[in-house]
């Protein structure tokens, strides 16, 4: 890729970038920053409430949790797998 040249290019890739940190990287942040903030102050409390088995803090247990998403990635996946093989088969035919 060219490097922008005149301030008008140079004003529009700041634009951009400043939309992309905005929408990307600033709500990541927050994101993480809440992760550290509990009730009793800054720290690792939600943390150490994933490694509970009681599952009081969440509606389901976390290792049950992630069993459900990795069973419904693994269909998901074996689904899109399954549809885009028989799209290229049938492409690859038409040609």
């Amino acid at each position: 890729a060219r490097r922008p040249r005149g301030v008008a290019q140079w004003t529009l890739l700041s634009g951009v970038l400043a939309v992309i940190v905005v929408l990307l990287v600033l709500p990541l942040a927050v994101l993480v920053l809440r992760a550290f903030d509990a009730p009793d102050g800054f720290g690792l409390t939600y943390f150490r409430a994933l490694g509970s088995a009681d599952g009081g803090t969440f509606l389901v247990a976390p290792l049950a949790a992630v069993g459900n998403s990795l069973r419904y990635a693994t269909v998901a996946t074996l689904i899109a797998l399954l549809v885009g093989g028989l799209a290229a088969v049938a492409l690859s035919r038409e040609r």
